[in-house]
């Protein structure tokens, strides 16, 4: 009802360190999937899912490269996409993750052109949308996605806006003019 609310402590293995952040949040069909890091140590990111009701349940996230963060997590048609950027001088790991239901992941190897970070992510019924920033930090693009798997790199915003729908299409359509 969003009136009120409770407490979920999201359990960590093998650390004691309050260095671990959530970073991203969404939800589809009851479950909730949070994102999250250890900003002390070069560990795969952290993810956690929390059943309506439920307690919240560490995934493994052993297939993700060590020092990655997921920064972001959106729900969408297909069902969760995170993006992904390096925690330090590591290798930078494929900026999309897709999964059906938050608790297996895999990567989206080369989604975007060029070196690319993923600075926003948008979720909708019909759809995603990601804001990505060239290797510059100069460019940023807005692609789109029915699926979380194959992009389109999209030129002006009203075909952008034309995906999305619900109250966050309303709301950008109103935005854009």
């Amino acid at each position: 009802d969003g009136v009120a609310w409770a407490r979920r402590d999201l359990p960590v293995d093998g650390t004691a360190d309050p260095g671990v952040e959530p970073a991203g949040i969404a939800v589809a069909d009851g479950t909730v999937v949070v994102t999250g890091f250890d900003g002390a140590s070069d560990g795969p990111p952290l993810v956690w899912l929390v059943p309506v009701g439920g307690a919240p349940v560490a995934v493994e996230a052993d297939g993700f490269p060590a020092g990655s963060r997921l920064s972001q997590v959106i729900a969408g048609p297909a069902g969760f996409v995170a993006a992904a950027a390096p925690s330090g001088e590591g290798t930078s790991p494929p900026p999309i993750w897709v999964s059906a239901d938050g608790s297996a992941w895999n990567p989206v190897l080369d989604p975007f052109e060029g070196d690319t970070t993923v600075t926003g992510l948008l979720g909708s019924p019909s759809g995603y949308v990601a804001v990505v920033a060239g290797e510059d930090g100069n460019r940023f693009g807005l692609w789109t996605s029915e699926d979380g798997v194959e992009w389109t790199d999209r030129a002006d915003q009203d075909s952008v806006f034309t995906l999305l729908d619900g109250t966050a299409g309303d709301l950008y359509a109103d935005l854009s003019g």
